[in-house]
């Protein structure tokens, strides 16, 4: 399974007319940093002509059943394509505010065992509150709190038949690097990689949660760049 992701890429890239935006990440839980994910993001423009009939044959190319995304397709304004390691690949809907088919819903995202991921828009107020309902002190929330004080905007991540649950904050606006991530070494106490090739990078943005299994985690995301 290792080496679907470079033909599936290949694949996805072929599939849309458009050339993406690609943002790595890692993954900080129980086991260790987790590294070789990335995403990439389209603008819808990218599925014409026949967005459709193109969303349908790029959803087949993940291996991916998007029956719950293909309603609202036409209120999206990007696509994002998520791979991790082993093959596990995501598909992503963007909605703009005025368009969103739920109340302060940014995305939907479907993954690859069919398990429907909603992204609702919060307050600063509210990720606060979820964030103490959801994770004890920790260098997670210190970090996530001390990334909301900067202006970041922040969604909060549910999966559908899943006690899964986290906080994202959007800091590219922020124009920080991975080094300047509040407590970054705290989060990295005890683990073998310290991202020293990578604390240069841009700074995307930072989640923390609870995952399926109720083991807490942090995402880094990073080194967005337009990809050709």
């Amino acid at each position: 399974m290792e080496t679907a992701a470079p033909k599936v890429d290949a694949a996805v890239r072929a599939r849309l007319t458009l050339p993406p935006l690609r943002e790595e990440s890692l993954k900080i839980g129980p086991n260790g940093v987790t590294r070789g994910r990335y995403l990439l993001t389209f603008s819808r423009r990218a599925l014409l002509p026949g967005p459709a009939a193109r969303f349908q044959a790029l959803a087949d190319d993940l291996g991916l059943d998007a029956a719950a995304l293909e309603p609202h397709l036409t209120s999206a304004n990007a696509v994002h394509v998520g791979f991790e390691p082993g093959g596990k690949t995501k598909l992503y809907l963007e909605f703009p505010p005025p368009f969103a088919p739920e109340p302060n819903l940014a995305f939907l995202a479907i993954k690859h065992d069919k398990r429907l991921n909603r992204y609702v828009r919060l307050s600063a107020a509210e990720a606060e509150g979820a964030l103490r309902e959801l994770i004890p002190d920790s260098p997670a929330r210190d970090t996530a709190r001390a990334c909301l004080s900067k202006g970041g905007t922040a969604l909060e991540v549910t999966e559908e038949g899943s006690p899964r649950r986290s906080i994202d904050i959007h800091l590219a606006d922020a124009k920080m690097t991975v080094a300047d991530l509040p407590g970054l070494d705290d989060l990295l106490a005890g683990q073998k990689d310290q991202l020293t090739d990578i604390r240069h990078q841009p700074l995307g943005h930072f989640a923390c949660g609870l995952g399926r299994d109720g083991a807490p985690f942090a995402t880094i995301y990073y080194g967005g760049r337009h990809d050709p």
